[in-house]
């Protein structure tokens, strides 16, 4: 672990001597009259988390069991975004990622996992990889434009209103779908996954969070509507892909409908999905008649958010699956409940500092629970034995932009989960966490 935080924090270090030396040379989201769009975008992100619990009662333990004695972990990744327009409409982007270090316990033992920089890697060593490669093909409905900042995978410039986008190759199916203002982004909010996306969406990603799809969207003023389909690991937690797309894929289609309350906006987000993979039958699992073959798994999801002032918001995240397959790729929750607020700093005169609090509740189904009683290993859970009850969390975080060095922000981060894995023998326990955060574009 300290060679894992020593080189972790080296590479943080030399990303920012790096990058600060780079003078910015483009104008980022602004568009001059008779000046041509941007014909690329370019960003590049370094994030470090720490994070530390103290020890906290168990009553027993297994094998996939969250470490019940004082445990510390780091986590470090870089990614390099790069977009280019090829054509009028046509833009590619490839996303280099370097990723070291780990998460408590090997990313066991929670159902709402505390980092959302780690997914299930337990390797501490370095991982580079092409996180992202796709194509996006705009289809303009109309002539009607507005003008489009720099961001991260998004070129700067006159586009479209109302619009077909298709999209094709590997990214993670977070950049699309269950967006929120407010809780959505693990390096600039909340660290905690049930707050970054709906953990009752057992959504098709590999080991680091990324997958191979397709994803079409129609986008109106006030509305927006999006589907897409995509890969199937071959096994829970796996990194190869299964090619019988036929038969293993994951299918998801989300409304989005755009609204003012009082001038405030806001956005609700309606969700729904069917995966089909290898996963297996909990209640076969439990009878010991593991039954070969493809199974689905469906659900879905209300996701909302609100500004309630120009310094002030909240959301809301509502999911919920059949509970009866096994939770395959991204966590194990069958229902989940999520809500909170940002506050600005403009309100102390720190317009560049967040503060964030958000509380949420998750649940299994019997035929979950009653598996992990068995003594049944999942993809995250698995003490040897359940006394279940709902996994309950808590986190609070405060965004701080250090003085004099633009866009690099520093993060005190406290959590508190109570029955830990769904059991009420264990916990509750406190997660500490000092997030640093980078940012820079070109």
């Amino acid at each position: 672990m300290r060679k894992s935080l020593y080189h972790s924090i080296l590479f943080f270090i030399y990303f920012i001597l790096l990058v600060i030396q780079i003078p910015k040379t483009r104008a980022e989201g602004v568009e001059l009259t008779g000046t041509p769009d941007p014909e690329y975008t370019l960003h590049i992100q370094s994030t470090l988390v720490p994070q530390w619990h103290p020890d906290f009662r168990s009553d027993y333990q297994g094998p996939q069991s969250l470490h019940s004695t004082a445990e510390k972990a780091v986590s470090y990744s870089g990614t390099v975004f790069f977009g280019y327009r090829i054509f009028h409409e046509t833009e590619v982007y490839v996303n280099p990622e370097l990723i070291t270090g780990g998460g408590i316990s090997d990313a066991y033992g929670l159902g709402a996992y505390p980092n959302g920089e780690i997914n299930r890697v337990g390797d501490s060593g370095f991982q580079l990889t092409i996180a992202r490669a796709y194509v996006s093909q705009t289809f303009p409905l109309d002539g009607e434009k507005e003008s489009t900042p720099d961001d991260l995978n998004q070129i700067a410039g006159s586009k479209a209103t109302h619009y077909i986008r298709l999209t094709l190759g590997k990214y993670s199916l977070a950049d699309f779908f269950d967006d929120n203002a407010y809780a959505h982004d693990q390096r600039t909010q909340f660290l905690n996954w049930c707050f970054m996306d709906n953990c009752a969406w057992d959504f098709a990603m590999n080991p680091l969070g990324y997958i191979y799809g397709f994803t079409a969207e129609l986008n109106e003023k006030d509305w927006a509507l999006r589907a897409v389909m995509t890969t199937e690991p071959t096994r829970v937690n796996g990194g190869a892909m299964d090619p019988h797309l036929n038969h293993a894929n994951s299918i998801a289609i989300e409304f989005e409908r755009h609204h003012k309350i009082a001038e405030h906006p806001g956005t609700v987000r309606l969700l729904v999905y069917e995966n089909s993979s290898l996963a297996q039958n909990y209640a076969d699992l439990v009878q010991g008649q593991s039954q070969n073959g493809y199974h689905t798994k469906w659900g879905g999801g209300i996701n909302a958010d609100q500004e309630i002032t120009k310094d002030f918001g909240f959301f809301i995240r509502l999911g919920a699956n059949d509970g009866k397959t096994e939770s395959w790729t991204f966590t194990e929750a069958d229902s989940t409940v999520a809500l909170g607020f940002a506050l600005n700093g403009r309100v102390w005169n720190r317009g560049s500092d967040t503060i964030g609090l958000g509380v949420g509740i998750n649940g299994l189904t019997s035929e979950h629970a009653a598996f992990l009683k068995a003594g049944g290993l999942g993809l995250m859970l698995g003490d040897g034995d359940l006394d279940y009850a709902p996994e309950e969390y808590l986190e609070v975080y405060y965004s701080l932009e250090v003085p004099k060095v633009t866009n690099l922000f520093i993060t005190p981060d406290f959590q508190m989960i109570r029955n830990p894995g769904y059991n009420q023998d264990r916990g509750p326990v406190p997660i500490y966490a000092m997030r640093l955060h980078y940012q820079w574009g070109l």
